[in-house]
C-alpha cells in the first residue's frame, strides 16, 4: 500500500516540477534557480532541465506502479 502511494507521489512531484518551472518561465527574472542552490541566468536552459527533471520523476513513478502491479 505504502509502495503505491510513494508511486503517486513520485507523479505528483513531477507534474509540480514541470507546472512550476512552466510558470517561472514566463516571468523574467535575472537568475533562475535550478536545484540545491544551481542557478542559471538562461529561462531556455531552465525551462529545459525542468522538462527533463519533472519527466524522470514522472517516469520513476510510473515505472514503480508498473512493477508493483506486476508483483
Amino acid at each position: 500500500m505504502l509502495q503505491k502511494v510513494i508511486s503517486y507521489v513520485y507523479i505528483i512531484g513531477g507534474l509540480s516540477l514541470i507546472i512550476l518551472g512552466i510558470i517561472n518561465f514566463s516571468e523574467d527574472k535575472e537568475s533562475y534557480r535550478l536545484l540545491f542552490g544551481f542557478e542559471t541566468d538562461s529561462k531556455y536552459n531552465y525551462l529545459i532541465f525542468r522538462l527533463i527533471f519533472g519527466a524522470l520523476v514522472i517516469w520513476a513513478g510510473i515505472s514503480r506502479l508498473k512493477r508493483k502491479k506486476t508483483l
